[in-house]
């Protein structure tokens, strides 16, 4: 067996714990300050992640922004240029109305259209086939009718839109009320027709 240790004094003692107080003591404000670094650190890198991020929006919103004014720049030129083919479409077809004139009135002119209105109505029709023709007629021009009332609603005019909704009203009357006039007529003579046979 070795040596035996000599027991420490009281003294000792102290002064070993007085040490190992003093090396956890400075252990802990090394630890501390470490603490302190990491968390120094971690600010400052928060701080210039957030000042990334800000420069990233703010680079996004000036791209955007220019992005925006271009695509601005081009509807508006592009509206510009459907205007002006629109122009151009509407001059093509006045000049083929004048250079084509048909008996059939204009749908988008308001006299044409009071002028036929009041023609069809007092159009005197009592056998079917004259009546079915004269229907026809309507109708197509209750198609172009139609055609000015969908332009008047991508146009937002109301008024043009409200006009041809009334002569679409009263083309249907004229049709309906030219029909049952000429039926009337063929159920009064149905049984001379019948007795024919």
């Amino acid at each position: 067996m070795g040596p035996k240790k000599a027991k420490k004094t009281k003294a000792e003692l102290e002064e070993e714990k007085l040490a190992r107080e003093e090396e956890e003591r400075k252990a802990k404000i090394a630890e501390d300050k470490r603490n302190a670094e990491d968390a120094e650190k971690r600010r400052l890198e928060q701080l210039r992640v957030e000042g990334e991020q800000k420069n990233a929006r703010e680079l996004e919103l000036q791209r955007l922004k220019e992005e925006f004014e271009a695509i601005t720049d081009d509807l508006k030129s592009k509206e510009l240029q459907l205007l002006a083919e629109e122009k151009r479409e509407n001059a093509r077809i006045e000049w083929l109305r004048y250079t084509d004139p048909s008996d059939e009135p204009d749908a988008s002119v308001e006299s044409d259209m009071n002028t036929f209105i009041a023609l069809t109505k007092d159009t005197f029709v009592e056998d079917l086939k004259p009546t079915i023709a004269l229907i026809k007629r309507v109708e197509i021009i209750a198609r172009a009718v139609e055609n000015v009332w969908g332009e008047s609603l991508a146009t937002r005019n109301v008024v043009v839109r409200n006009k041809a909704l009334e002569n679409l009203v009263t083309l249907r009357d004229i049709m309906l009320e030219k029909l049952d006039i000429a039926t009337v007529k063929l159920l009064q003579f149905s049984d001379d027709h019948l007795n024919d046979r």
